[in-house]
């Protein structure tokens, strides 16, 4: 990979280096291919799920593992998490390794939430607002509440406790 971009930390951008013609069956493919890409950004297309996407080799790895392994010298042995959420946002500050259980700690509220609010739900059998969080795969009840701010509220100090840094309670 560091033979074929560079990787800019401070922005999160991919560029394509020169290629020399050791890489192409015929010397003309290389000026070619240097022509339309050397120094250009790379990884520019944005998937269906937010994610940096291109192709190296005839494989299809998504931009942040690519910035991970050309930063850290290997691919990372589980997930890439972006600390804010934004998957096109691939500057190393805002990457780091994790889990797949603290990946989904770091995901924001549902599509599908009626509350629109992480953690939330209106509870019609008791007409009042329940938090909740999963821990360890099971869900955990922190309350009932009047109003659903308090519930957003019990919702972020059990995210904090149970959660640690990948907590994210928006």
């Amino acid at each position: 990979l560091r033979q074929l971009m560079s990787y800019n930390p401070q922005t999160g951008k991919l560029f394509w280096k020169e290629r020399g013609s050791e890489w192409f069956k015929y010397p003309a493919q290389a000026k070619k291919w240097n022509r339309h890409y050397a120094n250009k950004e790379a990884f520019t297309p944005i998937n269906s799920r937010g994610y940096h996407t291109g192709t190296v080799k005839g494989k299809m790895p998504q931009a942040h593992r690519i910035a991970w392994a050309i930063t850290h010298g290997r691919w990372p042995d589980h997930f890439i998490d972006h600390i804010n959420g934004v998957r096109s946002d691939n500057r190393l500050a805002n990457l780091r390794e994790a889990t797949n259980a603290q990946n989904g700690r770091n995901r924001g509220v549902q599509k599908d939430s009626e509350s629109g609010i992480k953690g939330v739900r209106f509870d019609r059998r008791y007409g009042r607002w329940q938090a909740r969080i999963t821990v360890h795969g099971k869900q955990k009840h922190l309350g009932y509440y009047d109003t659903p701010e308090a519930a957003a509220a019990a919702y972020a100090e059990g995210a904090r406790r149970y959660h640690g840094e990948f907590a994210r309670t928006a």
